[in-house]
């Protein structure tokens, strides 16, 4: 798995394969989930991530301040 973070957008992609996608399917308000031809997770994407995370209470107030300040990846073993 892949995660990146995109700051100019606040969007978190989460990457499972590198095969290309053929369907993709809204599950919620900013986030998408995309397969590819053999219906295998390939990413999900969560648009406007710190509001997301802000309002289900994930991220605490000391987080919040600095916390869009940064651009990372990270690959995370399988």
């Amino acid at each position: 798995m892949r995660a990146e973070y995109f700051q100019d957008t606040d969007t978190l992609l989460l990457t499972f394969g590198d095969g290309p996608v053929v369907d993709t399917h809204d599950v919620g308000e900013n986030v998408l989930v995309e397969f590819d031809a053999a219906g295998r997770l390939v990413a999900i994407t969560i648009m406007r991530l710190f509001q997301w995370a802000t309002c289900l209470g994930a991220l605490p107030g000391s987080a919040k301040a600095g916390a869009r300040e940064s651009v990372w990846t990270a690959a995370v073993p399988a």
